[in-house]
C-alpha cells in the first residue's frame, strides 16, 4: 500500500498547481495555492491514507478500544494549533496544524498500538520503518520537484511532460527499492495474474 499512496501523494504535490494554472490560472491567479499549502495538504493525504490498513486490522481483530479517544484529543490540539499558526502563516498554518495534531495524537499512537497489539511488532521497529519510508517519500518528491521546476506551471504540453516524469520516476524508484520485498512481490504477482486473466477472458 505504501507504493500506491506514496505515488498518489507525490503526483498530487507535483501536479496540483500545474493543473490549476492550466485550468483557472488565466482567469484568476488567486486559485493557485502556495506550494507550502500544497505540501501540507499532501502530508495530510499521506497520513490519512497510510492509516487505513492499520484501521482495517484493528477492526478485523476486534480491538476497538485502540484509538477510541485519540480523535478527540487530536481535534482539540488541531484547534489550538490552527489558531496560533494561522496568525503567523495563514492557510499553510491551518493545514500544518492538521498535520501536527494527527501525527502526535492520532497517527503515531494509533499505528504503534495496532502494530504492537494486533500484529506483534515492536514500537521501535514500526517507527524505524515509518521513518525510512517517509524519508524515501520526501527524497523522491524533492528530486522530482527540482527536475520539473523549469516546466512547473507553464503550458499544457509541459504539464504532460511533468506528469510523465513524475509518474515514471516515482514508479521506477519505488520498484527498485521494493522489488524484493515479500509483500510487494505477493501483490505484484496477484496483479499480474489478474491482468493475464482479464486479457484471457476478454479474448
Amino acid at each position: 500500500t505504501f507504493f500506491i499512496y506514496s505515488l498518489f501523494t507525490i503526483c498530487l504535490f507535483q501536479l496540483l498547481n500545474s493543473f490549476m494554472h492550466i485550468w483557472l490560472g488565466r482567469v484568476d491567479s488567486s486559485y493557485i495555492l502556495n506550494q507550502w499549502v500544497v505540501l501540507f495538504i499532501c502530508l495530510n493525504f499521506y497520513i490519512d491514507t497510510s492509516c487505513q490498513l492499520d484501521n482495517v486490522f484493528r477492526n478485523a481483530s476486534g480491538h476497538f478500544k485502540i484509538g477510541r479517544y485519540l480523535q478527540i484529543w487530536g481535534g482539540l490540539l488541531n484547534v489550538a494549533l490552527a489558531v496560533s499558526l494561522c496568525h503567523f502563516y495563514g492557510l499553510a498554518g491551518i493545514f500544518a496544524a492538521q498535520v501536527l495534531s494527527k501525527l502526535f495524537t492520532s497517527y503515531f499512537p494509533f499505528i504503534m498500538n495496532v502494530q504492537k497489539v494486533v500484529l506483534g511488532f515492536s514500537r521501535k521497529m514500526v517507527m524505524i520503518v515509518w521513518a525510512k519510508r517517509f524519508l524515501l517519500l520526501i527524497g523522491i518528491g524533492t528530486i522530482i520537484w527540482l527536475l520539473c521546476l523549469p516546466i512547473h506551471e507553464t503550458t499544457l504540453l509541459n504539464f504532460v511532460f511533468e506528469g510523465v516524469i513524475t509518474l515514471v520516476f516515482t514508479v521506477a524508484v519505488l520498484w527498485m527499492v521494493f522489488c524484493k520485498d515479500e509483500n510487494f512481490v505477493v501483490v505484484r504477482d496477484m496483479a499480474i495474474s489478474k491482468v493475464k486473466m482479464f486479457f484471457k477472458n476478454g479474448c
